[in-house]
């Protein structure tokens, strides 16, 4: 099964807002905020003092049952995450832009976070399609993946590195989206299911069919 979520706009379902950023927002500046190009929405997180500007930056980061979607088990072969991203770094204030633009993806359980290595590089604002099998992904930049529970993912973040970022430089992710894979006896009970209600049509319709 397949679940997507644009990155468009903030979901708040009653319980808290969904898509945050990982750090505090610093006074007098909005970290995340939500853009429109062409009539495409998607979401920004601005490098700044706090996060991202000469070092690492963490977020946006996206909490699945505050989504309405978790949490999911991504631990089967073939259960992809996907998204949409780029990468932008202002030549008058990054000392050497495009120098350093990655973006990577964390998991997390809900008591613990693997952080993937990088996952794609930037050396232009375009934006890029990234994918990966978390299933079988077994390439872990930070954490010890033995600890996490594919089977019980309840948040998605990114993170990277602007270390000659003068706090001008963004990040734009859009179209966020996982995809799982039933276990083997789901599959084998809902065949079995389907089977049976073909035998229960069968057997009424014998029952009701008149006699010619």
């Amino acid at each position: 099964m397949a679940y997507t979520i644009p990155l468009d706009q903030q979901i708040n379902l009653g319980g808290g807002n969904a898509i945050t950023p990982d750090n505090q927002t610093p006074a007098g500046v909005d970290k995340l905020t939500y853009e429109n190009e062409g009539g495409v929405g998607f979401a920004r997180l601005h490098l700044v003092a706090d996060n991202g500007m000469g070092g690492y930056y963490f977020g946006p980061r996206v909490d699945l049952p505050l989504a309405g979607i978790g949490p999911l088990d991504v631990g089967l072969p073939g259960s992809i995450i996907e998204f949409d991203a780029r990468y932008y770094q202002e030549g008058a204030t990054n000392a050497t832009p495009y120098g350093d633009a990655p973006v990577g993806v964390g998991i997390s359980d809900g008591k613990y976070t693997a952080w993937t290595k990088v996952l794609s590089f930037w050396h232009a604002n375009d934006w890029q399609h990234i994918s990966f099998d978390a299933g079988t992904y077994a390439d872990w930049g930070f954490g010890d993946p033995t600890l996490l529970d594919r089977t019980h993912i309840v948040a998605i973040s990114f993170w990277g590195t602007d270390w000659q970022g003068g706090g001008d430089d963004h990040v734009d992710f859009k179209s966020l989206r996982i995809t799982t894979v039933p276990e083997p006896s789901t599959i084998l009970l809902v065949g079995f299911g389907l089977i049976g209600m073909r035998v229960v049509r069968s057997l009424f319709k014998f029952r009701f069919d008149p006699i010619v």
